[in-house]
């Protein structure tokens, strides 16, 4: 991807556009937290933004992903807003670091299934959530995002839950993310890489890595990889459900689901949770 641009004058110039002309304007379009994180003193928060020195178009892409971020309330979602079920799947591990030192964020694609719209947003700001905390914690210095195929099919393919992703590394987590690695990737999944091309830039593409299981230990120590994946990486946080997340069902009732929604719902989870870890 394109390295973020160091000038300190430019840094500024970016800066003092951004506070001034847009968010002086209508201060209520965004999250103060946020606010704070641009004025500084870390210059992270606005150098990601600059991969040229032109001024006007970092301004943009702050402001879009400073609305986004406000919008969807990334910084005070918790683990109270997202079911007990997200957790306990264990489709998302967040793991050791690569060969870099960069942390692996890793998501099984085989746990991945389209239900409806309204679960597809769920996932997406529990994405959201998980991928802000990393991006928070790291603040420049790298991670990787690994999507383990293994045992994946087309139904396991969600390309609403992909976009996002895509959207999130490109504009509201930019140039965090080192690469992207697709690991054990069937044959029969190689036409939805097609799609996904459409929607990277070709510095983005050239950040995409297919590794098969032999690869894989090319870019990731078998230390560093997650024990239920055949290395011997453990931990405890692994399936663990928060205490304070509540059931999917609850989740469920308190937006207004009709009983038979609920019955779908749950014949759902059935299914997914009766996929082998």
């Amino acid at each position: 991807m394109p390295v973020p641009i160091s000038d300190s004058t430019l840094i500024a110039q970016v800066r003092n556009e951004f506070l001034t002309n847009i968010y002086a304007t209508d201060p209520s379009q965004f999250d103060e937290i946020d606010i704070d994180r641009v004025r500084g003193p870390d210059d992270w928060f606005v150098r990601r933004f600059m991969t040229s020195t032109d001024v006007e178009t970092a301004v943009k892409a702050i402001t879009v992903c400073l609305k986004w971020r406000k919008t969807i309330g990334i910084n005070h979602l918790s683990v109270a807003d997202f079911p007990a079920e997200f957790y306990s799947i264990g489709g998302l591990i967040k793991g050791g670091v690569d060969k870099k030192g960069n942390r692996l964020i890793i998501l099984r694609v085989k746990f991945g299934a389209k239900y409806n719209s309204h679960l597809d947003d769920l996932a997406k700001k529990f994405l959201a959530y998980q991928l802000n905390a990393v991006d928070l914690e790291t603040r420049g210095r790298g991670f990787a995002v690994i999507f383990d195929c293994t045992g994946a099919g087309i139904s396991n393919v969600n390309m609403e839950i992909l976009k996002f992703m895509s959207t999130s590394l490109t504009a509201y987590f930019p140039n965090n993310a080192a690469y992207v690695l697709v690991h054990d990737l069937p044959w029969i999944l190689n036409s939805i890489w097609s799609a996904i091309k459409s929607w990277l830039s070709k510095e983005h593409r050239e950040k995409v890595i297919f590794a098969s299981k032999k690869d894989l230990y090319n870019y990731i120590d078998v230390t560093q990889w997650p024990q239920v994946l055949c290395g011997q990486w453990t931990s405890p946080y692994i399936r663990t459900v928060p205490k304070l997340a509540p059931s999917m069902m609850e989740l469920a009732i308190k937006r207004g689901y009709s009983s038979k929604e609920l019955k779908h719902l749950q014949d759902f989870l059935a299914k997914i949770h009766a996929i082998p870890y």
